[in-house]
This record gives structure tokens, C-alpha cells and sequence, in this order.
């Protein structure tokens, strides 16, 4: 059974705190956001990279939630909280910061890098009905809305 140290456990708590509290606060870092996306939630529903669906680990949930310039959501073991800016269609995700919990099997740690570092990189989005996808030069990430 996989053991967490005292003080890793409190700063994953504080840090998921402190998400919650930005988004339900509307607290914005400065950034600014398009009406579109603020106010979302979305779960991940697919995850594409160099043309190559990259399965999701089953019993994972990986979202993401748009506040008012500010973005967060769970990369499935961790939660992550950043700032993103739209431009028309352009979308730039920023300054993710992530809990670090050591999660089991190594699967779900692998996949969180692939979904935190496929946010880092988008480049733009599109929304149809209840379905956004987020494009990077990389890959294309798939949501249903929450």
C-alpha cells in the first residue's frame, strides 16, 4: 500500500483548497478569458498524441474547470490549478501547478504527464455542442461537458 509523507499529504489538500477557492471566488490572476470557456467543466473523454489514441486509465477521472482566467481539474491522481488566456480561438494554458502524490500503478503518474504537458501545450480550442476539443501541435485532447 502506497504511503503518503505527513506533509506531501497537507500541501495536496492546501493546494486543492486553494483551487476550489480561486474558482468559487472568481479570483483572477490577470489574465484574461474568454466568455465562452469561463464558467465550464469538462471530463476527459479522449487524448490523442503524434496520431496515436493514448488510453485512459481505467478508474482515472481527468477534468478540467475554466474559471475567470484561472483553470483546474484533476490529472486523474493530482489536482493542478493554472491561468489560461483565449484569443478568438487561440487558447494558452499556463503556470500549472500540480499536487505531488505519488500515485500507483506508474500508469496513472505517465498519463497525468501526458494530459498536464498536452494542456501546457494547446494552441487552440473548439466547442461544439457538448464537446470541446483542445488542439496542440502534438495531439488533440477530447472533452464532454460535466
Amino acid at each position: 500500500m502506497l504511503q503518503l509523507q505527513p506533509h506531501l499529504f497537507y500541501s495536496a489538500i492546501i493546494a486543492t483548497m486553494a483551487i476550489i477557492l480561486l474558482n468559487a471566488c472568481g479570483v483572477s490572476p490577470g489574465a484574461s478569458s474568454g466568455a465562452t470557456l469561463a464558467g465550464t467543466q469538462w471530463l476527459l473523454t479522449g487524448l490523442e498524441q503524434n496520431g496515436v489514441e493514448q488510453p485512459l486509465v481505467q478508474g482515472t477521472k481527468l477534468t478540467l474547470q475554466f474559471g475567470d482566467g484561472t483553470v483546474g481539474g484533476s490529472a486523474g491522481c493530482n489536482s493542478f490549478g493554472g491561468t489560461y488566456v483565449v484569443n478568438g480561438q487561440n487558447l494558452t494554458i499556463s503556470d500549472l501547478r500540480q499536487t505531488l502524490m505519488a500515485c500507483d500503478p506508474p500508469t496513472i503518474m505517465q498519463q497525468e504527464t501526458r494530459y498536464t504537458t498536452a494542456l501546457l501545450q494547446a494552441q487552440s480550442f473548439a466547442l461544439q455542442g457538448t464537446t470541446l476539443t483542445i488542439t496542440n501541435p502534438g495531439g488533440t485532447l477530447r472533452f464532454t461537458r460535466a
